[in-house]
């Protein structure tokens, strides 16, 4: 397992942000980028450690299982606004 280092800007982040699994830095920021990666280059044991909080993170985050069931309960809550939204607007026709 390896630590993660990705920017801001990639769904990534939002996983391993507050964990110590890897780290985030902006986009366009290469001498950020070099000091983020520069304790995992440095300290194979740091690496070690980072890439099996990484794992742990990852394999937490975006087990199957979980991802379906946030998917299935964010579709169920578009139907539900959707229903209600349509509801409301047919009552207001029919007045």
């Amino acid at each position: 397992a390896r630590p993660l280092v990705c920017t801001a800007e990639m769904g990534t982040a939002e996983i391993i942000a507050g964990t110590r699994a890897g780290a985030v830095v902006a986009v366009d920021d290469a001498p950020g980028l070099a000091r983020a990666l520069r304790p995992f280059l440095l300290g194979p044991s740091e690496a070690g450690r980072a890439g099996r909080e990484a794992r742990v993170v990852v394999e937490r985050t975006c087990a199957p299982d979980r991802v379906a069931a946030e998917r299935e309960a964010c579709y169920q809550e578009a139907v539900r606004l959707w229903r209600a939204r349509r509801g409301h607007f047919g009552r207001q026709r029919s007045r």
